[in-house]
Order: structure tokens, then sequence, then C-alpha cells
């Protein structure tokens, strides 16, 4: 969206590098937009020594001067990917439940333990994940947990993890015991995605098959900026209403994201002037 955005002026969104550090990049003005694919938490203030009170991704309390708010501007949703190699795994019909996955990524379970017949035997999966400081590192616990196959710590992924997707692909394809999360939009090959049972016991594929409003591994992605008043910007106000808008909107599916579900942009803070909004 930034690549089309129709402004004589630039505004600049930084490469993605976890939604903790877009999140905490905003805070710290170090930037003027952060991108996140999730809300703003708790802990995000108390990183930073602040007090203020975090709610549902929502706080009136600024924190270092800085009062950030997310706008939401699509839905991604999370793919499991196998080695196709690996037979037991890759049938057409297979799918893990959300405690397959508990058991595979945080209880370290043996293969044969998750899928009775796998070639993999008794060797534990090699797990291939975003880093710690990635949201969808986050995403993927909050959904375990949202699942109610696990609590806290419980749901708490230990495994080293990548900070490429590229290297999460790569891991994954040249192991045939590997298995690995990372966002649907990043997926190179549909044939390596594993269903996964949704909210209402079906099989939901985030590639087409089965109900996705069921899918248990969706999540929204945020542009997060300063919304204090003296730090008002018109061409950062211009660029998100952009993104939420019709034009910006279909960039956002052209890429491989779900358009945004918000109703209207939020009035009380951005001050768009696009008509057609029907999408959003």
């Amino acid at each position: 969206a930034a690549r089309v955005f129709p402004s004589t002026m630039s505004v600049f969104v930084p490469a993605s590098t976890g939604s903790s550090i877009g999140i905490r990049d905003v805070i710290a003005s170090a930037t003027d937009i952060g991108a996140a694919s999730r809300a703003l938490k708790q802990s995000d203030y108390t990183g930073f020594d602040c007090t203020g009170v975090v709610t549902d991704g929502q706080t009136n309390e600024p924190c270092q001067g800085v009062l950030p708010l997310g706008v939401q501007i699509g839905t991604d949703s999370l793919a499991v990917i196998i080695n196709k190699g690996h037979a037991a795994v890759a049938s057409a019909n297979f799918f893990f439940t959300m405690q397959n996955l508990l058991d595979i990524f945080v209880n370290g379970l043996t293969w044969s333990q998750v899928v009775p017949g796998s070639q993999c035997g008794n060797s534990a999966p090699i797990l291939f994940v975003p880093d710690v400081n990635s949201g969808t590192h986050d995403f993927m616990e909050e959904a375990l947990e949202d699942a109610g196959v696990c609590s806290g710590a419980a749901c708490d992924i230990t495994a080293p993890g990548f900070v490429s997707d590229g290297s999460i692909i790569t891991g994954v394809a040249e192991n045939e015991c590997g298995i690995g999360f990372l966002g649907q939009a990043f997926v190179h090959d549909a044939d390596t995605v594993v269903s996964i049972q949704g909210t209402d016991g079906s099989v939901v594929n985030p590639f087409g098959s089965g109900d996705v409003s069921n899918y248990q591994l969706a999540r929204p992605l945020y542009y997060y900026f300063d919304n204090t008043p003296d730090a008002y910007d018109a061409i950062i106000n211009e660029f998100i209403c952009f993104v939420v808008s019709q034009p910006g909107q279909d960039m956002v599916e052209l890429v491989g994201y779900t358009v945004s579900s918000i109703s209207q942009p939020p009035s009380n803070v951005l001050f768009c002037g696009f008509p057609e909004t029907e999408r959003l």
C-alpha cells in the first residue's frame, strides 16, 4: 500500500521485524507508524516502566508521552506447514486439532505420539517457528490459550525462532520431520499447509476448504501511531486513511490478506475523506 500511496509526500513504514518491536518503536518515538499482528498488550507498557492500564488493546494513558493507537488494516491467517514427503500428515484428509498443535509446539511430544503411524516415529518434530519478538509467535500462543487447550505459561513456545519467514519455509522443506508456522500471505506452496479443526469441529484450510470464519488461527493486522493531539501529522493521517479506503484495501487483498472488517475508520481520530467504505 505504501508503494501506491497517492501522495506527493513520502511515508515510511519500517519493514516487519516483529510486532513487539513495531509497537515498541512507536512508543519510543523511533517511527511514525509501527506494524503489528497483535493488539497492544500490558507488557508493552511495563517494558517501558509505564503505569498506564491496557485493556483489550486500548489505553487512555500515554507512555513516554506517546498514546499508541492501533487501526486494523486487515486480517491474516497463520498457516501450519509440513514437509510434503511426510506422508502421514501430507494426505489430503489429514488435519491437526489445537491440542495436536500444543503437543507439537509446546509439549514436546514425538511424532508417533501425535500422529500414530508417522514415518518419523519416536523422533521429536523439528520446529521452525517465528522469533519470540514476532506477533506471529505471540498469536499462536494466544490462539492455543483461546482454544482452551492451555493457559498462561503452559502455552509458551520456547523453541528457538527465526526472524525470516524464508528460513521457516526452507527449514521445513529440507527436513522431512519438520513443521512450522508463519503468516498465510508468505506461504509459497499451498500444498504444504495443513488443515486445522475449526471452532465448530469442522476442518478448515486457510487456502480454501471449509468455512474460514471458523478458522482458529486468524489474526488482525494493525498500524500503530501516536494519537496524542500534539503528534498529529496530516501525512500519517492521510496514509492510514488510504490503507483503510477501498483502493488501499484492494492492495491488502492483492498481497494475500483479508480486507479489514471494521465498519469505518475511527472518525474521532482519523479525518478520512474517502467516500467508498462499503468494503471496510
